[in-house]
């Protein structure tokens, strides 16, 4: 996944969310 950041930027917009569900733990 992380390697295909650069081509992919739903993955960008998908990790945005997974650090912001942890924050808010």
């Amino acid at each position: 996944a992380l390697d295909r950041l650069e081509g992919s930027g739903d993955q960008t917009m998908n990790a945005d969310a997974v650090m912001a569900l942890t924050r808010d733990r």
